[in-house]
């Protein structure tokens, strides 16, 4: 029971009253340590890191987000729809839809069964 008489339950989102945060209280008060990183800024680290890789007999110095990007556009460019759609949803995330012609639905149901009979597949899904 509250103060006002009324039933209250206990439950989801509905702490006992007895537990709650006093008003003005904050339930972690120290907040987070200095120093410490934010999971954003380590990804920012880890992305902007760089690596040796090898393009032919030549090793080069890239950036993993540079690696990452490049992988992800060579199994595109091997036909992996997976990536194909993943490329072209990281194109127009980045506005490149806007800098290129529109295109139809039905010129694009066209390129893109050209693709499938070109790789092999029929449109059915079947291999």
């Amino acid at each position: 029971m509250s103060d006002g008489g009324e039933a209250y339950l206990v439950g989801r989102g509905r702490p006992p009253l007895h537990s709650r945060f006093a008003p003005g209280k904050s339930g972690n008060p120290r907040g987070r340590p200095k120093g410490r990183k934010s999971s954003a800024t380590i990804l920012d680290e880890l992305l902007s890191r760089k690596v040796a890789v090898g393009e032919g007999r030549n090793r080069r110095s890239m950036t993993m987000e540079e690696v990452m990007i490049r992988r992800i556009c060579q199994k595109a460019a091997n036909g992996e729809l997976k990536y194909v759609e993943l490329v072209l949803r990281l194109k127009q995330m980045q506005g490149g839809a806007e800098e290129q012609p529109a295109v139809s639905s039905a010129e694009d149901d066209l390129i893109f069964q050209r693709f499938l009979e070109k790789n092999g597949w029929s449109d059915d899904g079947a291999a």
